[in-house]
């Protein structure tokens, strides 16, 4: 099973906003994924600045823990906080 959770993070109090509808235009984008591997949950969380990228993705992987501190919600509640503090590229390359 995998998890995904995504969206928009705002930085400023007064987020920028484009078009005559005012429509709000991010910092940053998240993107938090949980997969279970033989009954073990692993994590891995993404920031991306909301500007044209050219990295590795890999260059953006933070855990789920600092992405939930950020944007103040508890992205994967059933799951033990261990598995949100650290992400290890060797379950996510298979």
């Amino acid at each position: 099973m995998v998890q995904v959770v995504c969206g928009p993070v705002y930085d400023n109090i007064e987020p920028r906003h484009i078009g005559s509808a005012c429509v709000w235009v991010p910092d940053r984008f998240f993107k938090a994924l949980a997969v279970n591997i033989e009954g073990r949950w692993y994590t891995v969380g993404f920031l991306v600045d909301n500007n044209p990228q050219s990295r590795s993705p890999r260059t953006y992987a933070v855990t789920v823990d600092s992405v939930e501190a950020i944007i103040g919600r508890n992205l994967f509640p059933k799951l033990d906080e261990t598995a949100e503090n650290s992400y290890n590229w060797v379950i996510w390359n298979k």
